[in-house]
């Protein structure tokens, strides 16, 4: 997960956006239906925490639910988010209602009659698959094997099995819903 997440690109809003939300999902391992309907207001980068709040986050069974950032797993990750939040509020002015992540807005080009990426919206993605496409990049483009963001939970389980007692482990567990 490192080496694709150090390879991803980082220079434009959304190039920004898609790293920031690879490594999202690796210190919080949020299911990605949930990640695409969150608001800038669920997460608190000072607490290190995301409110998963059923009446407009699509959690697994309308549960709502308090993830802590397991920075542990992958500092660099954590500090990516980090830099993602303070970026949407202050370069962004992404206010507390807009999505996290918001999805990219494509627009028509008049002259050419053809759709162009214009920036980031203020809307949120209809569904995770944009989520999906974007790790498969990420992994595609250091030849490294894909795994789709449910596999995160995994690699994360496996890393707790080895660093964790037990008691952290049934925590880490709960903290992911």
């Amino acid at each position: 997960l490192e080496i694709a997440l150090k390879a991803m690109p980082h220079g434009t809003d959304i190039e920004k956006r898609d790293r920031a939300i690879f490594a999202f999902v690796i210190i919080t391992c949020i299911r990605d239906d949930a990640l695409v309907t969150l608001k800038i207001k669920d997460v608190d980068a000072r607490k290190k925490t995301v409110w998963q709040d059923p009446r407009h986050v699509r959690t697994k069974r309308r549960k709502g639910i308090v993830t802590v950032f397991v920075g542990a797993v992958m500092p660099l990750a954590e500090d990516i988010v980090l830099e993602w939040l303070e970026y949407a509020v202050h370069i962004l002015q992404l206010k507390p209602n807009d999505p996290l992540f918001p999805k990219t807005l494509v627009a028509t080009n008049l002259e050419t009659m053809v759709f162009e990426v214009q920036g980031l919206s203020n809307q949120h993605w209809a569904n995770a698959q944009p989520v999906r496409d974007l790790c498969k990049y990420a992994f595609k483009a250091t030849d490294i094997q894909y795994f789709n963001p449910h596999l995160f939970r995994n690699t994360v389980c496996k890393w707790a099995l080895k660093n964790c007692s037990q008691y952290e482990y049934k925590a880490l567990s709960q903290n992911f819903g």
